[in-house]
């Protein structure tokens, strides 16, 4: 990149993304603690 960025590090999307891999992650260590498939089947 030869111009200088105001955006910040990552896109606004690529903050959501994280975001939500980040629920992803937290709802399969629910389902996994409380031996639920059906917490993975849910989609968001």
């Amino acid at each position: 990149m030869n111009t200088v960025m105001k955006s910040p590090p990552f896109t606004r999307k690529q903050f959501i993304h994280r975001e939500f891999r980040r629920k992803v992650k937290r709802i399969e260590k629910i389902a996994i603690c409380r031996g639920s498939v059906e917490y993975l089947l849910f989609p968001l």
